[in-house]
């Protein structure tokens, strides 16, 4: 075998093996046991909100995404619907790192100051999953437990625009 057919030969395998690292890691990526979950909270401030108190909590928000182990990526900036002010995103590892984060108590910290600031609020989640059905009752599981055992969370969401 020549050089160059040999050379050949180990380029092609490199390529098949690439193209099979590339395929097995979609492919588990995309599995419904650990999928990336992108969370999103807009709001928007009451009137009568203390400007310096809403920057002390964005403050919060971008600490968090920033040293929490259990989110990838975040951002925090305007929110460009005109139906809300700001905007935040936090991108989570699957549904442990989902979990974690809601339970992170800088994330507690962060609601108790925030939530009576807020005149609206909505909160959206996107899964990456074949099976939409089953995120949704495993993320909706997880919050009815943290208004479970979050003293005076559920009462706050509850007085948002009152």
């Amino acid at each position: 075998m020549s050089f160059r057919s040999t050379a050949a030969a180990v380029i092609a395998s490199l390529v098949i093996l690439l193209a099979a690292v590339a395929t097995t890691t979609a492919v588990t990526y995309a599995q419904d046991d650990e999928p990336r979950i992108f969370h999103t909270i807009r709001m928007t401030p009451r009137d009568d909100a203390d400007p310096a108190k809403v920057e002390e909590v964005l403050a919060k928000v971008r600490h968090l995404g920033s040293t929490s182990e259990d989110v990838e990526d975040f951002i925090v900036g305007a929110d460009m619907s005109g139906e809300y002010e700001i905007s935040i995103t936090y991108i989570l590892e699957g549904y442990d790192g989902y979990h974690a984060y809601l339970f992170d108590p800088l994330h507690i910290e962060i609601d108790k100051m925030a939530l009576p600031l807020a005149k609206s609020m909505e909160l959206l989640d996107v899964v990456e999953t074949d099976d939409p059905a089953a995120a949704a009752a495993r993320l909706a599981a997880m919050q009815q437990e943290r208004f479970e055992k979050v003293e005076g969370l559920l009462e706050m969401f509850q007085q948002i625009g009152k």
